[in-house]
């Protein structure tokens, strides 16, 4: 396999296989926790805000179901171990018709990028809400 001297056509790094061809594999086979697992750490290493959501999938063990032609996530009503559904935190993030408790998209990639911005950016503000907390309550010195 050669590697591209180059960065891809997404951004991926030269020494990094291009993400057309993490996707391609995910397109194929939508359960694979390990090759999104793989692409999140490739993404979030250019600082791309979908790496860190593409890893958080990989954990949750999410990805969007095939339905009527379409991918969907699903909102969870209730603890849900099924690999479609989101927590609400994340779901509200997703572009849907308001009061849908169901999310469409045309392709895998476009439901998963959704995904992996909306639980990116969700992990980042909890984040930051944990060091204000933190920093407030002088648990954590600032310099």
């Amino acid at each position: 396999m050669s590697r591209r001297s180059s960065a891809s056509e997404s951004g991926i790094a030269a020494d990094r296989l291009p993400e057309s061809h993490y996707q391609q594999l995910l397109d194929v086979r939508p359960s694979d926790w390990f090759t999104r697992s793989c692409l999140g750490s490739a993404l979030d290493a250019l600082g791309d805000i979908r790496g860190l959501g593409y890893f958080l999938l990989a954990l949750n063990r999410r990805y969007p179901r095939k339905f009527a032609g379409n991918w969907v996530w699903t909102l969870a009503t209730d603890y849900s171990r099924e690999r479609h559904v989101l927590p609400a935190a994340i779901f509200s993030r997703l572009y849907v018709p308001d009061g849908s408790l169901v999310a469409v998209y045309a392709t895998r990639q476009a439901a998963e990028d959704d995904a992996a911005t909306a639980w990116s950016i969700w992990f980042r503000e909890e984040e930051q809400l944990c060091e204000t907390s933190q920093r407030d309550s002088g648990t954590i010195e600032t310099s």
